[in-house]
C-alpha cells in the first residue's frame, strides 16, 4: 500500500474514532440531538424474499455496502445489487416470482412513502435523544445526522418482514461517515393456523388500511436505528471473538446464521455476521422481560 493510502486511512480511522468519542461525550452530556434524513427516493422499498440458491447467490444474502445510504438506494431501485452475467436474468426471474407475494398489498404499499415510515417509526424508538425527521434538502444545522437506506421483505409465507437498512451516522459539520454500518432485522413472525389466526394473512396485514403492515414496518426501523445509535458507542468487537451458529424463524422457515452474540434481551438476539454486519433476530424463548415492547 502507498504512503498516500496509508495517510488517507490513518486520516479516516482518526475522524471516525473522534466523532465516536464526540458521539458518546454527547450522550453522557445529555446534549446530544439527531437528525433522521429522509430518504430522495419517495416511496419505500418493498420486496418478497428469494432464496438465489439457484441462481449461485446462496441464501439469505444481505445488501452489499455502498459509499453512502442514498446511493446504496439508488442501487436497489435499479438493480445494481445483482451481480451482472449470464445469471443475471435468472436472478431477475426469481426476484419478480418472489414479489408475487406482495400483491395483495400493492394498495397500501404503493402510497407507503419514506417520511410516513420516519414519522411513525421516530417515537418508537427506546433512546431518549431529541430528534427530528429531516428533509432530502434540508441542513442538518448541528445534529447528528442519520442516513438510511431501508428495503424491506416480505417471506412467501406472508408470516414475517425483514428489514435490511444501511445506516451512516454524521457528526455536525462533517462528511465522513462516524459510523457505518447494515444492519438486518427479522420481525416475529405472525402465528399460523385457523385456531391462532381467525382470519387470512392477507386481510390480517390489509385491515384498517394496512396498519398492521406499516405499523411494523416502522417498528423494524425503530429497531435497526437503535441497534446503529448503540453501535456506533460500542468499542470495536474483538479479533478473537466467539463465533457459533444461531438458530432463528424468518417467517415458517428456520435459518442459520454464523456469528457472534453482541446482545440478548427483550425478545431478540442481536449478532454480529462473519461479514461484520449486525442481524437482529426473534429469540427462541418464552416470554419477555418486565417492561419489555418486543419487536
Amino acid at each position: 500500500m502507498s504512503v498516500r493510502l496509508l495517510r488517507a486511512a490513518a486520516a479516516a480511522l482518526l475522524t471516525s474514532m473522534l466523532a465516536t468519542v464526540a458521539f458518546a461525550a454527547d450522550q453522557e452530556s445529555g446534549t446530544r440531538t439527531w437528525a433522521l434524513k429522509v430518504p430522495s427516493v419517495e416511496r419505500v422499498v418493498f420486496r418478497g424474499v428469494v432464496s438465489h440458491d439457484a441462481a449461485g447467490m446462496g441464501t439469505g444474502s444481505m445488501l452489499y455496502p455502498a459509499p453512502n445510504a442514498a446511493g446504496l438506494l439508488v442501487a436497489i431501485l435499479t438493480h445494481g445489487l445483482l451481480n451482472e452475467g449470464a445469471k443475471q436474468s435468472q436472478k431477475d426471474k426469481l426476484q419478480s416470482e418472489a414479489d408475487e407475494v406482495l400483491k395483495p398489498f400493492r394498495p397500501v404499499l404503493d402510497g407507503f412513502t419514506h417520511a410516513q415510515l420516519i414519522r411513525s417509526a421516530l417515537p418508537r424508538q427506546r433512546t431518549n435523544d431529541a430528534r427530528r425527521a429531516l428533509a432530502a434538502d434540508e441542513s442538518p444545522a448541528l445534529d447528528w445526522t442519520v442516513e438510511i437506506a431501508p428495503v424491506f421483505s416480505m417471506t412467501r409465507d406472508q408470516r414475517a418482514v425483514v428489514l435490511d437498512n444501511a445506516v451512516r451516522i454524521y457528526a455536525p459539520a462533517t462528511s465522513d461517515a462516524a459510523y457505518a454500518q447494515t444492519i438486518r432485522v427479522v420481525s416475529r413472525p405472525v402465528a399460523a393456523g385457523d385456531a391462532a389466526l381467525p382470519e387470512s394473512l392477507e386481510s390480517h396485514w390489509n385491515a384498517d388500511d394496512g396498519r398492521r403492515l406499516l405499523d411494523l414496518s416502522a417498528a423494524l426501523l425503530a429497531e435497526s436505528l437503535d441497534v446503529a445509535m448503540a453501535g456506533a458507542q460500542r468499542p470495536a468487537p474483538p479479533p478473537d471473538a466467539v463465533q457459533r451458529t444461531f438458530r432463528y424463524v424468518e417467517g415458517g422457515a428456520e435459518k442459520m446464521e454464523r456469528g457472534s452474540l453482541v446482545e440478548a434481551g427483550c425478545g431478540r438476539l442481536l449478532l454480529r455476521t462473519l461479514r461484520g454486519w449486525l442481524m437482529s433476530v426473534p429469540a427462541a424463548t418464552e416470554g419477555d422481560p418486565p417492561g419489555c415492547t418486543p419487536r
